[in-house]
């Protein structure tokens, strides 16, 4: 075949409208090959290893991606029945936050988290600014439910435990 960008080049050249349809692209190419086949070069695939880079490299682009989405959707749905998680924890693609989330996957059951429980929990995962962490506690213990509708609290937490798994 010939490259697609020399057939639109030449056609350009006859065809200065720029009108196009398969059968005269068909018409062109033969004539390019007709004419000038002395002038034209065989284009040779890329080695293993580039096509094989270009495939990780359009692999890891859609993991990233479907990391991203995943996110926005944990994100979404906490903000339906327990948005304070979010404004507790600034990075969403942590081990803390999915394990805070698994762990408490509402602001009933954080609320009746003791202390110490929580602050071991902090501390478990690395943690360790008195400031950040009795700032959660303060906003943990002043915080006030977005609804008590368990109608609303129940599926939205089901959704984000199965959020969390596959994001983790």
């Amino acid at each position: 075949t010939v490259n697609p960008c020399a057939v639109a080049k030449y056609r350009q050249a006859f065809k200065p409208s720029g009108a196009k349809d398969d059968p005269s692209d068909a018409f062109l190419q033969v004539e390019i090959l007709t004419l000038h086949m002395d002038k034209l070069s065989v284009i040779e695939p890329e080695s293993a290893a580039m096509r094989s880079l270009s495939q990780l490299v359009e692999y890891r682009r859609s993991l990233v991606q479907d990391s991203v989405d995943l996110s926005n959707k944990i994100t979404a749905t906490l903000k339906n029945y327990y948005p304070q998680a979010l404004e507790w924890f600034k990075e969403k693609d942590t081990y803390i936050f999915c394990d805070f989330i698994q762990k408490w996957p509402s602001l009933t059951a954080v609320k009746k988290a003791r202390k110490q429980t929580l602050l071991d929990f902090f501390e478990s995962h690395n943690s360790h600014y008195c400031a950040v962490n009795n700032a959660r506690l303060d906003s943990i213990k002043n915080a006030m439910p977005l609804t008590l509708d368990e109608g609303v609290i129940v599926p939205n937490q089901m959704l984000v435990g199965v959020l969390i798994t596959q994001f983790k």
